[in-house]
């Protein structure tokens, strides 16, 4: 992403950018299609027992590709052009923690978008199959159609961040998120059909990818040059340790102990409002 960020024609970085999260949404149709086509080629009982690492190792086949586009990859001229004094990797790390403040920013900032993402597209099978008892076929067939969405709205983000400035998409993103996620789901759980669970379903991917579509250059943009690149990473990856992979689990948690399904909402509002007050104190002074 920041590379990304570095590389982009002046006026176009939210578009550049959004393409990262964008590309992740061809991945994400390719696994749900895998997962369904698995599904009527092996059978339910083998897929659980075994063939759930079939996915795993297709996924293994893009690594020689990434080491080829890694070495193959020039500096950025941002890069290139400025003045480099290695730096041990302890002075790195304390420089990050020194920002601790703008650290906890970012990774409330991402929280928005790793908690939606994994709830549209790695809990939404579980979610629709055992929970709402849609059959196989349309619990993976809409991850596909929420992935399309996803990258429809990640680069239209994108661009209108960079045409209308990045905080009025952060707001209004995080603010229809707090108002909608939960409503939205119960509007699902109390009329359980097909087109219900689409629909909704891609309400939710609008917020997500609108978004991370414009999240993801504002957080490259805040966090200071010299500590850009493990500052990033390291809110980007505590957010989705913390809360995104979280999410299933605790979804299912909260389902389970107040029998309500569409709680779950409850959760998605709630890091909405979380990311809220981050981009209020990132553009404090905008």
């Amino acid at each position: 992403m920041i590379y990304l960020s570095e590389i982009a024609p002046s006026g176009l970085k939210g578009f550049y950018v959004a393409w990262q999260s964008g590309s992740q949404q061809l991945a994400t149709a390719f696994a749900a299609a895998l997962g369904l086509e698995l599904h009527y080629m092996i059978g339910q009982d083998l897929l659980d027992s075994f063939g759930w690492r079939i996915p795993f190792l297709i996924g293994c086949l893009v690594v020689p590709f990434l080491f080829l586009i890694r070495k193959s990859l020039e500096e950025s001229p941002e890069f290139a052009n400025k003045p480099h004094k290695t730096q041990p990797l302890g002075k790195i790390i304390k420089n990050a923690i020194l920002n601790w403040r703008l650290m906890s920013i970012g990774i409330m900032m991402v929280m928005t978008t790793t908690t939606f993402y994994y709830f549209i597209t790695v809990y939404t099978p579980t979610y629709a199959k055992n929970i709402l008892h849609f059959s196989v076929a349309q619990s993976f067939g809409v991850t596909v159609m929420i992935a399309f969405s996803n990258l429809i709205w990640l680069l239209l983000s994108g661009y209108i961040s960079d045409r209308i400035g990045r905080k009025k998409v952060l707001i209004f993103a995080t603010v229809l998120g707090f108002f909608t996620a939960y409503p939205a789901l119960l509007l699902l759980v109390r009329n359980l059909n097909f087109p219900m669970l689409i629909g909704v379903e891609l309400w939710l991917s609008m917020i997500y990818a609108l978004y991370n579509g414009t999240m993801a250059v504002a957080l490259s943009e805040i966090v200071p040059k010299e500590v850009r690149a493990i500052g990033f990473s390291f809110a980007y990856s505590v957010a989705v340790a913390l809360f995104g992979s979280l999410t299933p689990m605790i979804s299912t948690y909260f389902i389970a102990l107040t029998n309500n399904a569409a709680i779950p909402g409850v959760w998605l509002g709630f890091v909405a409002l979380c990311s809220f007050v981050a981009v209020l104190c990132a553009y404090a002074r905008s």
